[in-house]
């Protein structure tokens, strides 16, 4: 990730590398998370020293993590069941939805997905230590396409 001025202006000599599988996803209501991905900017309090433009953090991909686990917050997106991550060197990487957890007032649920396409539902308040067959889940309450 590295600092930016939208009038290109050289602002960060100090491009930083992290090497995590989490995002956090800062989208507007209605987004959808390919499109939080496709443009992963963080508008920053900070201006350039040049223009005074406002200045942003972009975060690009130099190779696709394996696992990759997005954090939504607060903020309402419609959830992709297939998403793509274009890398540094311009390849693509695919990314099936395995998995979604909900979590709110100290308790969480969750929802995951086989290779298969069969989903399953947990809450451990109601279902103990099993999952419970949801069919339902990632083709017309959750996901699109």
């Amino acid at each position: 990730m590295h600092v930016e001025c939208l009038n290109m202006h050289e602002v960060d000599h100090d491009q930083q590398y992290v090497l995590s599988c989490e995002l956090i996803l800062f989208g507007q209501q209605g987004m959808d998370i390919q499109s939080c991905l496709d443009d992963f900017v963080i508008v920053l309090g900070l201006t350039c020293p040049m223009c005074n433009e406002t200045l942003v953090c972009k975060t690009t991909f130099v190779q696709a993590p394996l696992l990759l686990v997005l954090d939504l917050g607060q903020h309402i997106l419609t959830i992709n069941c297939l998403i793509h991550i274009t890398c540094r060197e311009g390849h693509q990487v695919a990314y099936n939805l395995k998995g979604v957890i909900y979590y709110a007032n100290q308790h969480f649920t969750a929802c995951v997905v086989t290779g298969t396409g069969q989903t399953w539902f947990h809450d451990s308040m109601f279902t103990g230590n099993s999952l419970l067959y949801d069919s339902e889940f990632a083709s017309s309450r959750v996901c699109t396409q």
